[in-house]
């Protein structure tokens, strides 16, 4: 049947941990017996409220974390999305480089295809395709893998050829998805 779902979260700091119960609302079963994997994400609209030097040094600081987790919990997995923040916090903290290394070639760590977040409706068909492929010779020449999963997180429309797009961009996957907790 339908109705909602508890879940625990736990939410680990330095010095405090806090637990909050959440309920999930579930529909009836539709038959779905694959897997479904969680990892942590982020995404940053770099211009609507701050100066983009704001948002960086926030991606940097949210990054930071996660590569600290990747270095302290071998189970620990993430998503590191954007080149744009990526690229620059390998150049100025060569020390986690090797971490994010293994991260990548171990599957612990995952970025998506493109070279930053496209936006495919106000772009080019050869600006979409150039933002693929320099996406995926940064991910192959730098961090080591391909990446063979295209997950939007924030974008708002896709023209319709861009399955096969992505498959000529060496995708074997699309993950679709704009879900905010609470928002119904």
């Amino acid at each position: 049947g339908s109705g909602n779902v508890p879940a625990e979260i736990t939410v680990e700091g330095k010095e405090n941990k806090a637990r909050k119960t959440v309920y999930f609302p579930v529909s009836e079963f539709d038959g779905f017996t694959g897997n479904e994997r969680i990892f942590s994400d982020f995404h940053f609209d770099t211009t609507y409220h701050q100066e983009q030097r704001t948002y960086a040094l926030g991606a940097f600081h949210i990054t930071k974390s996660i590569v600290d987790r990747l270095i302290s919990n071998p189970d620990f997995k993430a998503i590191l999305s954007e080149i744009d923040y990526l690229h620059p916090y390998f150049s100025i903290y060569p020390s986690h480089r090797k971490a994010l290394l293994d991260a990548f070639t171990q599957g612990r760590a995952e970025a998506d295809c493109f070279y930053n977040q496209p936006n495919d409706l106000t772009s080019s068909g050869e600006a979409f395709v150039r933002n693929l492929v320099y996406g995926q010779l940064y991910h192959s020449d730098v961090l080591g893998r391909k990446c063979f999963v295209y997950s939007p997180g924030d974008v708002f429309g896709h023209f319709s050829q861009l399955s096969q797009v992505c498959k000529k961009g060496s995708c074997t996957s699309l993950k679709w998805g704009k879900y905010m907790l609470g928002v119904d």
